[in-house]
């Protein structure tokens, strides 16, 4: 009967869910169903580690669904306490602008400073996970830098502007006429031997906002040398490095069910003490053909 009235609730949710991606998505909604139903029935049966690897199967199962179809089933409460499913469409947050890839160089003086910056959804939760997703997305781009990436260079004004603020020439007392590096050229130099890697995350359910962008600079101009160069630098970019860089913050957590020690102890206990029933059985059994024979 509990069975009965979850099901009814879930496919009166599923179906409000309209779609023209066909045979997927209603694969996608009927898994979520058994989702919703299965997670009644643990509520009053939380010890049944049966149901409670069924609704992980069913998690993981719905992960790879929406990566296909983008669209999320998401469950939420009503004012009533009741619970209902609510489709998202991964779309819609790309049509806002959240999905972006983008090279930009900038040739200054004798140098070139590249941002490389990736914008993406995923279903990953776990940091190695996204961390392993940044490095193939860095992995695409590599492979096609030549059509991504776009070259801005100054006016010939603007650079011997620079350069003219960049040296001035002072009088250095009880010397010559000397042309000294000034703090302005100094931290310049000192900016052209450091990068800047920055990873974030944000986590709300079972989707995850990536925000990653790569800073660095080249000894090059021409533009050859910049996509070798660039090219070069993303090859070195390893998981490590990203996970290390990557900063993760959880705004809802993933919804998981976890088998516990002590379910798994109680599963043990019943399959025992059905052996015990099932060796007495074949004792009484063994008894009585021998009063028989007697």
């Amino acid at each position: 009967e509990q069975y009965r009235e979850e099901n009814e609730k879930a496919n009166e949710s599923i179906s409000k869910l309209k779609t023209k991606d066909g045979g997927l998505i209603r694969a996608q909604a009927s898994i979520a169903k058994h989702q919703f139903v299965l997670e009644g029935l643990i509520e009053s049966h939380p010890n049944n580690t049966g149901l409670i690897r069924a609704y992980n199967n069913s998690e993981r199962l719905l992960n790879k669904f929406a990566l296909k179809t983008s669209i999320k089933l998401e469950r939420e409460t009503d004012k009533m306490g009741r619970k209902m499913l609510k489709h998202v469409r991964v779309e819609d947050d790309e049509e806002d602008g959240y999905e972006k890839t983008s090279i930009k160089a900038s040739v200054e003086d004798n140098k070139t400073q590249v941002k490389v910056e990736l914008k993406f959804l995923t279903n990953s939760t776990e940091d190695t996970d996204i961390a392993a997703d940044i490095s193939d997305r860095v992995a695409a781009i590599k492979n096609n830098v030549s059509d991504l990436i776009k070259i801005e260079r100054d006016g010939e004004e603007d650079d011997e502007k620079d350069d003219d603020e960049a040296k001035p020439e002072v009088t250095v007392t009880g010397g010559p006429t000397t042309t000294l590096t000034t703090t302005q050229a100094v931290t310049r130099a000192a900016t052209l031997s450091r990068e800047k890697l920055k990873a974030e995350a944000e986590i709300k359910g079972n989707t995850t906002r990536v925000n990653f962008e790569y800073t660095f600079f080249l000894n090059v101009t021409e533009d050859p040398a910049i996509i070798t160069g660039l090219e070069g630098k993303l090859s070195a970019l390893t998981d490590e490095n990203i996970l290390k860089a990557l900063d993760v913050k959880v705004i809802e957590k993933r919804v998981e069910i976890k088998e516990t020690k002590q379910d798994e102890k109680k599963k043990i206990e019943i399959k025992e003490k059905k052996e015990d029933n099932k060796n007495t059985r074949v004792d009484r059994e063994g008894y009585k053909r021998s009063e028989d024979r007697d």
